[in-house]
């Protein structure tokens, strides 16, 4: 088995269903910058900080260096890619697990819970009235 990867003890335990283990990269934990200078805009008096001479606040994850103010960083444009790939990345699994745990939890769910779907649109387990049987041998 795969390092990281757990076996599936039991399909309806919701803690060992979609996890991934994994270790955050490093040019996103652990910034060549630190603090203030990581922003890349520089003030007239030479002191970094994430607020434009304009007084414009901005976002240093997805704005490029200011041409203006001649600033410079070690973290800019050469994390830049790097950091963006992992904001996507974490984005996408975020929105895999919780539809998948959606769907999950409905098809799980107790034949009382089927949030919004009619009776009548599943599957009878008894096999008798509404014209349906189930699938599934008793």
């Amino acid at each position: 088995m795969e390092r990281g990867c757990r076996p599936f003890s039991n399909p309806n335990d919701l803690d060992h269903l979609a996890s991934i283990d994994f270790a955050p990269m490093d040019y996103v934990t652990q910034p060549g910058v630190t603090g203030p200078t990581r922003y890349c805009v520089a003030e007239p008096t030479g002191v970094h900080s994430g607020r434009q001479a304009n007084g414009r606040h901005w976002n240093p994850c997805c704005a490029a260096p200011s041409k203006t103010t001649g600033s410079s960083s070690r973290y800019w444009p050469t994390r830049r890619g790097p950091t963006r790939e992992a904001s996507r990345l974490t984005e996408a699994l975020r929105r895999y697990d919780d539809s998948y745990h959606h769907e999950l939890a409905w098809w799980t769910a107790l034949p009382g819970n089927l949030k919004g779907y009619p009776k009548r649109a599943g599957v009878r387990v008894g096999g008798s009235g509404g014209g349906c049987e189930s699938p599934v041998p008793h």
